[in-house]
């Protein structure tokens, strides 16, 4: 097995292919990851609404408060790992930058640099990053409503 290169220069071919594959996985997998995360939230939260649901029209409002609490803390802790992979996403999404900058400089066509297109077009439309957290918000505020009102009419 040959050493490591010290420098951009003395990296091969090789290297690159490796750091494109190393990259791009990383990328893919944190992103799909981030998606799942959605779905399973979509589904579990659906679970908590019909919970509180059906625990308020039981009139068991013990039942709807804590189910509520506990929709309000799951938004909270999706919350928090959409933080943490969002992040992790990134990283992938800075190496594949380089990369494609590299590429650009090397094939004369600076339209492969897709990332640093999607960065710059990013006013014109809503990302994932801010998709995604107004979803666990608003599931947190209705959750929270539904424990206030549950709280205020039902105990």
């Amino acid at each position: 097995m040959s050493a490591s290169p010290t420098s951009v220069e003395a990296a091969t071919d090789r290297d690159w292919d490796a750091a494109e594959r190393q990259a791009w996985n990383w990328f893919q997998m944190h992103g799909a990851q981030r998606m799942q995360l959605v779905n399973f939230f979509l589904v579990g939260g659906a679970f908590l609404t019909a919970g509180v649901g059906a625990a308020l029209e039981a009139r068991l409002p013990w039942i709807a408060l804590a189910v509520s609490l506990a929709g309000a803390a799951v938004s909270i802790y999706f919350w928090l790992l959409e933080v943490r992979t969002k992040a992790l996403v990134k990283l992938g999404e800075e190496a594949l930058m380089k990369l494609e900058e590299r590429l650009a400089d090397r094939t004369g066509f600076p339209e492969i640099e897709l990332s640093k297109q999607a960065q710059l077009r990013r006013r014109r439309f809503r990302t994932y990053g801010q998709v995604i957290p107004c979803l666990y918000a608003s599931a947190l505020i209705g959750f929270l409503i539904a424990a206030t009102w549950t709280l205020l009419t039902g105990l």
